[in-house]
């Protein structure tokens, strides 16, 4: 690949690399399909600090191929259900088992293995319950995990949904969503 200097002695040089997702490419490109990771490197036998060095250098960038967004999950869209009929609870009640659902989008472009975090928490703050749940999905996809959840007591509770990369390593993969349940006796 050749790469022109942007001006006299600046050392910064820029170039075209051309991609195409075809398994034989034409002359003057190169195989690559969405996500994957394009290695540049370039040997300057004379860089500036040679007469000291009389050493090359190495200069090596990577690339993605299409963009990656920041965060690559979302919380599309979060319910709290009748596990018997699947309906939408307005209030749980105590005693009875409710399922906390969350559905979970893959915004990236590659395949992405995602933990999501159901906690949810009393008036005070005090967490009550946690339950979690780690899913594979496919770009541009979505998936809906769900939880069961028996409320022990009366009053109103948070309940934070958390996307992170795995329980080892909690990176969040996507904005924290909450909303509120109402347990009544």
């Amino acid at each position: 690949v050749t790469l022109v200097e942007t001006g006299p002695n600046t050392g910064v040089f820029v170039g075209e690399v051309r991609i195409t997702d075809q398994p034989a490419p034409p002359v003057g490109y190169i195989y690559a399909r969405i996500g994957d990771t394009i290695t540049i490197q370039y040997e300057d036998r004379y860089p500036a600090d040679y007469p000291q060095t009389r050493e090359s250098k190495i200069f090596k960038t990577t690339v993605s191929v299409g963009i990656r967004p920041p965060l690559p999950g979302e919380v599309a869209k979060t319910e709290v259900l009748d596990p018997a009929t699947g309906q939408a609870v307005e209030a749980a009640k105590v005693g009875q088992m409710v399922l906390l659902s969350a559905e979970v989008t893959n915004k990236d472009i590659v395949e992405q293995t995602m933990t999501v975090l159901i906690i949810v928490k009393d008036e005070a703050g005090v967490t009550v319950y946690l339950a979690f749940s780690t899913v594979t999905i496919q770009p541009g996809q979505s998936t809906t995990v769900g939880f069961s959840w028996t409320p022990e007591a009366p009053g109103t509770y948070i309940v934070e949904v958390h996307v992170v990369k795995s329980l080892a390593e909690p990176v969040s993969l996507a904005t924290l969503a909450t909303y509120t349940i109402t347990v009544t006796e």
